[in-house]
């Protein structure tokens, strides 16, 4: 199974996890007002989600000119990968990370911190460049977007249930919605941003035909990660990165929205070895 059919299949499974929770609550008005409460989140996210993400991180556009071999490794993979030209943006920090946004690739945007461009070699940057280009390419942060927008309805729908379930029915699924829909939504969260990030490091190294810089790219900004402050002052942007930030406390990396850096490490450094179909 390809990692977009997983990705379907856990967006299909959060749905019709919405739609059970008010089903659960009030019947059919009930799955009804669930679906508004989503379209509702699904509107916010799609028109905001990108404003929202560059505001968080603080990043402004990259001066032009600043980094021109950047910029024409940037033109270049584009072309590669059939997008057009991201506009390059900086975060004034000395943490090493990158993130994209854009929910389509005509409005997408790169943004790299200020310790990224001053520490990572060209051959390592063009990694971190394809990663992202191939989050943009397949619209990687409109799905976060919505996956964020349809756990925040389901919460709200569980949140609702519990409110009209009362003490006085003891059977009223509230409580337990209230318990375990964050939770389940979170856990699909999870296991999209992860196959998500692995299809781009996949996708990334056919791009550039260079699996192993990317791997030395992600080594790099693991041996950054115990030094490095926190950047981002949203953690809700965590999963936006390419690695984790350091804001996640390390007693919740398990439930970090990435994969481990040396399951991914691992896995470029086998399409190194193994071959691989270039773009």
């Amino acid at each position: 199974m390809t990692e977009t059919a997983k990705t379907l299949m856990l967006l299909a499974a959060l749905g019709g996890l919405l739609v059970l929770a008010g089903w659960a609550a009030a019947g059919i008005p009930g799955a009804v007002l669930a679906l508004i409460l989503a379209a509702a989140a699904l509107s916010t996210v799609y028109f905001k989600a990108d404003h929202w993400a560059l505001r968080a991180s603080g990043a402004e556009p990259l001066e032009p000119g600043a980094h021109p071999r950047l910029q024409l490794a940037l033109e270049r993979l584009s072309v590669r990968a059939g997008v057009p030209t991201p506009r390059l943006y900086r975060i004034p920090s000395a943490a090493c990370n990158a993130f994209s946004v854009g929910r389509d690739p005509s409005r997408a945007v790169i943004a790299l911190t200020d310790g990224l461009l001053a520490r990572l070699p060209q051959r390592e940057l063009e990694g971190v460049l394809a990663h992202e280009l191939s989050h943009i390419r397949y619209r990687d942060s409109l799905t976060v977007s919505v996956v964020v927008a349809l756990a925040l309805a389901l919460t709200g729908v569980a949140a609702w249930t519990a409110w009209i379930g009362g003490d006085e029915d003891q059977d009223a699924p509230g409580p337990l919605f209230l318990l375990l829909a964050p939770l389940a939504a979170l856990l699909v969260q999870l296991g999209i941003s992860r196959e998500r990030e692995y299809a781009a490091d996949a996708d990334a190294a056919r791009l550039t035909a260079d699996p192993e810089g990317l791997a030395r790219a992600l080594e790099l900004l693991g041996r950054a990660d115990g030094t490095r402050a926190p950047y981002t002052r949203r953690p809700a942007t965590a999963s936006l990165y390419i690695v984790a930030p350091a804001c996640t406390p390390r007693a919740l990396r398990w439930f970090s929205t990435h994969p481990p850096l040396e399951e991914r490490v691992t896995r470029l450094r086998r399409m190194a070895l193994g071959g691989y179909p270039q773009l």
